[in-house]
């Protein structure tokens, strides 16, 4: 049986896609009691899939890398960028690399740039 804290604790990695398993690492409790809450709580394995693809885009616009994202969900760098070609329409690394990145300052009138 989960204590409060581990259900918490619980709630929030289903909230950020990590799997039963991994959570379940994590408290150091068996599978199931994590499986079993999981289902107590309605939370489908397509539902914590997709908070784990959108929790994955967050990060990469907040600058981690696949290599960080897989670290952090105890997986391959392979399985994170198979994972986000396959599961998200037309995504691309570079446009996301390119989303965080700020604009670029306007040249200066005392060094006016070279068309």
């Amino acid at each position: 049986m989960l204590n409060p804290e581990e259900k918490k604790t619980a709630t929030e990695l289903l909230g950020l896609g990590f799997s039963d398993a991994a959570i379940s690492r994590q408290l150091d409790c068996d599978y199931q009691q994590i499986n079993s809450f999981r289902k107590k709580l309605d939370i489908s394995k397509e539902m914590v899939f997709e908070n784990r693809h959108q929790h994955w885009v967050k990060l990469l616009k907040d600058g981690k890398t696949p290599k960080d994202i897989a670290q952090m969900y105890g997986m391959t760098e392979r399985s994170v960028r198979v994972t986000l070609h396959h599961k998200l329409d037309n995504f691309s690394f570079v446009e996301i690399k390119h989303s965080k990145q700020k604009p670029k300052k306007p040249a200066s009138k005392s060094n006016p740039a070279r068309v």
